[in-house]
């Protein structure tokens, strides 16, 4: 007995499930676009803080960076210096405060660290530095905050979800592809 040719599925159903598909593959993306767009922005938290003052006075520069990008906060006169401080604001939990020095420039506070620390002391010995360095500006100064490394591991695991999911995407894509073009020819092989 000669095989016969296996009958070709609807257009309709096949219109259905390549719907389907693309429907479930923008749904995938949908659910990787939040891990990449965290981990994203905790690579380019300003963690990194650079205060660079020149010698004999003549002008300083604040600036941040991020894994990806660097910005210039503020470039002001070293006399704004006396104005730097130490803010304190309330622990959320616990008891206590946590501290961090302060520069007004231009009517801003800007943050000399990018953490809160438990104790005032490190605060108030950058801000005495600052205040000495505001009466005789005869020395270069250079202060650096390096608090990066913190965010790497966060956003690392961001991306590395956020990947986990776009693999997982394509496997049940490619899964689901195959699927899609044995089941109609082995469905009609059984029923006909």
């Amino acid at each position: 007995m000669r095989p016969q040719p296996l009958p070709t599925p609807s257009p309709e159903l096949d219109a259905s499930r390549r719907r389907s598909a693309r429907m479930a593959a923008v749904a995938m993306l949908l659910m990787a676009a939040p891990f990449f767009f965290l981990g994203i922005w905790m690579l380019d938290r300003p963690a990194l803080t650079e205060l660079v003052c020149a010698p004999g006075g003549a002008h300083c520069t604040l600036a941040r960076a991020g894994w990806l990008t660097r910005t210039e906060a503020a470039d002001f006169e070293p006399a704004a210096l006396t104005t730097a401080r130490v803010d304190r604001r309330d622990r959320r939990r616990g008891p206590g405060n946590s501290f961090r020095p302060v520069v007004e420039v231009g009517g801003r506070k800007e943050p000399l660290t990018f953490r809160w620390e438990d104790t005032p002391d490190a605060a108030e010995a950058l801000v005495t530095r600052l205040h000495a360095h505001a009466r005789a500006p005869r020395e270069p100064l250079v202060f650096r905050d390096e608090a990066r490394r913190g965010t790497l591991g966060p956003a690392s695991t961001f991306l590395v979800a956020g990947c986990g999911v776009l693999f997982l995407a394509g496997f049940l894509a490619r899964r689901g592809w195959r699927r899609m073009v044995t089941l109609p020819t082995t469905a009609l092989q059984q029923h006909g």
